[in-house]
């Protein structure tokens, strides 16, 4: 199992190259620049010149061979005793990394013990890497460990908790959807225990980023647990937003109907879920379910909170289409739309149609009766599609009888 990109495996490359670096420096060259050699002492006076040489093992000036750290063991065994008795990290990273890439299952114990004692922090990371990737009983009770109980500084727990929780969620296997089922609900100290909400919200992100349907199952019974805090379950659904295919938008959809329909979403704890909901099948992108979701709040015909109706509106223009272009357009030239609300409509309209939306934003900004901040809304709107067919726009608007339409478009021209 290779654990996923992420902020790890980017710390693992990164030691890698220090390994290589930390190496280079125990046998690099000699000050004065690559290939330079000690100074010589003066000759006396009216001595011959001394001989051309090079570096031990060369001859006539040419440097000789250069001196290398002896091949590493090409067994489980030679390896490890390697390890115990390498001092130097860079060296013993190297050593992590040959065991990682042998694959044996047997090496892991040994890893484990190793990276309980360990306290260079750069080892630890390449210890735990190459264990989650070995897997077995003892690695994976190491993982929970990590994740329930944290240690040392709070940067370290964190990068040592991105790795558990994305080697758990990559197992696929019901045992280890079990531990992390009860690792998201296990209490912590207060409502803002910050160590509980760190722990669940690497593990939520872990399983949005693995995407498999064990994954998407576990994060749908944790969305859906009316027992936790409606913080957590947005949390959840924005995680299944991550998550690519039918299932995860249908599961999208669901929650935000549930979230709908709840007699007082503010009392009973929903409100932040249904704009999590929201969110999260914006973040999908192109995807005529969705937008069909969005609709009905984007355009005011199901009543929400204007900062709801505002998600919707930029939840179209991801999702895109004929229809979500039309939705917006109509919010945007509505009068009643709070301002914020009708700026956000112009430039969700202006991303789903890009230049086929300038025509209507000429025109909207010429219409007689539109309030100044709107027309300047509509210049910036236009703007933001770009392209020549846009600064086109921009140069007819700047030559307008209306001062601040020109002045907007005279700006985004310079």
């Amino acid at each position: 199992m290779r654990i996923g990109w992420s902020a790890a495996a980017a710390a693992a490359l990164l030691l890698a190259a220090a390994a290589f670096l930390l190496l280079r420096g125990e046998d690099g060259p000699p000050p004065g620049g690559p290939g330079a050699a000690p100074p010589a002492p003066a000759a006396a006076p009216g001595a011959p010149p001394p001989p051309a040489t090079g570096t031990p093992g060369g001859a006539g000036g040419r440097p000789g061979p250069r001196t290398s750290a002896p091949p590493l063991p090409s067994d489980r065994e030679g390896l490890l005793r390697l390890l115990a008795e390498e001092k130097d990290p860079a060296r013993r990273i190297l050593v992590i990394a040959a065991l990682q890439n042998l694959g044996d299952p047997a090496a892991a114990p040994d890893l484990v013990a190793l990276w309980r004692s360990e306290t260079d922090w750069r080892v630890r990371v390449a210890l735990l890497e190459a264990a989650a990737e070995l897997g077995g009983p003892e690695v994976d009770a190491l993982l929970a460990g990590i994740l329930r109980s944290p240690e040392g500084d709070g940067r370290d727990w964190i990068l040592f908790g991105e790795i558990a929780a994305a080697a758990l969620a990559g197992r696929n296997t019901e045992e280890a959807r079990g531990e992390l089922g009860r690792l998201l609900r296990e209490p912590g100290d207060g409502p803002r225990d910050d160590a509980a909400l760190t722990r669940r919200s690497l593990i939520l992100d872990a399983l949005g980023m693995e995407g498999g349907p064990g994954s998407l199952a576990l994060l749908a019974s944790v969305s859906g647990d009316p027992s936790l805090p409606a913080e957590f379950r947005g949390r959840a659904l924005r995680a299944v937003g991550a998550v690519d295919g039918p299932e995860a938008g249908r599961l999208l959809r669901e929650s935000l109907a549930r979230a709908l329909e709840t007699g007082d979403p503010a009392a009973a704890g929903e409100e932040d879920l249904r704009a999590d909901a929201v969110m999260a099948i914006g973040m999908r992108g192109a995807d005529p379910e969705g937008a069909a979701a969005l609709a009905p709040l984007a355009s005011g015909e199901r009543a929400v909170p204007e900062e709801i109706r505002r998600l919707a509106l930029g939840g179209l223009a991801r999702t895109g289409g004929a229809e979500s272009a039309a939705v917006l357009l109509a919010a945007a030239r509505d009068p009643s739309v709070h301002a914020a609300t009708r700026r956000s409509a112009w430039t969700a309209y202006g991303r789903v149609l890009g230049e086929a939306a300038l025509p209507a934003m000429e025109e909207a900004v010429a219409a007689p009766g539109l309030a100044k901040g709107d027309r300047v809304d509509v210049v910036k709107a236009v703007a933001r599609v770009g392209g020549k067919a846009a600064r086109e726009v921009l140069e007819r608007l700047a030559k307008s009888g209306d001062p601040d339409v020109a002045r907007a478009a005279s700006g985004f021209l310079r």
